[in-house]
């Protein structure tokens, strides 16, 4: 089964802490982290998972990712008298799932939606690129400039290699997918009367006259995971039609 996922997160040089608090540069070698605020993965029948972290650190974001992510994400979810506590910058810490939580919630999903679960089913034997592996239990992911993605939806599991059995070491990146289909799918948009243009256009401008198309899906809500996990797979069905 096909899932298509989005993750949005905190990236850049950040300090390490003890007890909490970040080490002085003297004392600690600031690291690259990507760290997750939220995620959602859609199953190819359209069933959604989405789930907020209550791990990351509300100082680490910077003011672009607090007012497009961050507020946005808790406005669109929280309801109630608990709104008023939006504003409060350890809110997700109480309102948010641990990443082990979230990475037990997802393995539960993904193996509800294959229909085995290879820990508690005897004949379930082999990996992912294992021939013993049923088809139907095959699993694919899909992502949108993915790399990170993988990375922190990896990083939930622990390393690479303790990812759940039958989860693929890779992601498939929808935007390499448009990219190295470009050309067919203009020539598919003008119905073969772009050919003479095609000659003279550069790649970029091939690219930007797909996405400028009618045909081509609009995204609505961007920076929501969940919003963007839908819009991946509403760009994987438009990929195929062409």
């Amino acid at each position: 089964m096909k899932f298509f996922y989005d993750s949005e997160f905190i990236e850049g040089f950040l300090p390490n802490r003890l007890l909490g608090f970040p080490l002085p540069n003297l004392l600690s070698k600031r690291r690259h982290a990507i760290d997750l605020i939220s995620i959602a993965i859609v199953a190819e029948d359209g069933e959604v998972y989405e789930a907020i972290s209550n791990e990351y650190n509300y100082d680490d974001a910077s003011d672009w990712v607090k007012d497009n992510v961050i507020t946005p994400l808790y406005t669109s979810t929280v309801y109630g008298d608990m709104r008023n506590m939006v504003d409060d910058d350890n809110f997700h810490k109480w309102y948010g799932t641990s990443n082990k939580q979230i990475a037990n919630e997802i393995k539960e999903f993904i193996y509800r939606k294959v229909g085995h679960n290879p820990y508690t089913c005897p004949s379930c034997a082999g990996n992912y690129m294992s021939e013993n592996l049923p088809e139907s239990s095959r699993i694919d992911l899909y992502g949108y400039f993915s790399a990170y993605d993988h990375v922190l939806l990896s990083s939930l599991f622990g390393s690479m290699m303790d990812l759940p059995k039958w989860f693929p070491m890779y992601t498939i990146d929808l935007q390499q997918e448009l990219s190295e289909n470009a050309e067919h799918i203009y020539m598919a948009l003008t119905k073969g009367l772009g050919a003479n243009h095609k000659a003279t256009m550069s790649h970029v401008k091939l690219i930007n006259y797909i996405q400028k198309s009618d045909a081509y899906p609009k995204l609505r809500g961007e920076h929501l995971a969940v919003n963007d996990a839908k819009w991946n797979k509403k760009l994987f069905e438009f990929l195929q039609k062409y």
